[in-house]
């Protein structure tokens, strides 16, 4: 896990796949 988000419509987290693209779940989603 790369970075933690906050938004106005909860919490989600990024991280980086493959070393290419930034993936984020969704906010119900924890990892």
């Amino acid at each position: 896990i790369d970075n933690f988000n906050t938004s106005d419509e909860g919490k989600y987290y990024c991280y980086i796949k493959n070393d290419i693209s930034e993936v984020c779940t969704d906010k119900s989603t924890v990892i």
